[in-house]
């Protein structure tokens, strides 16, 4: 664990940042579990990936 944000690397710290804003996209209604996640891809870009909880209902 890290006493405050000063001890993590920029890199982490991007990905915290990411993570939080994909959050914003989060549509959850039922559960109410604002969810996100950030990946960083290990590959020659670096790509980040976001992903955040959408939920949806259907009726049969």
């Amino acid at each position: 664990m890290f006493d405050n944000l000063k001890a993590l690397s920029k890199d982490i710290i991007e990905l915290m940042n990411s993570a939080s804003n994909a959050r914003d996209k989060v549509y959850s209604p039922y559960s109410k579990f604002n969810i996100s996640t950030t990946i960083l891809l290990d590959n020659e870009n670096e790509e980040i990936i976001t992903g955040s909880n959408q939920e949806n209902t259907s009726y049969p």
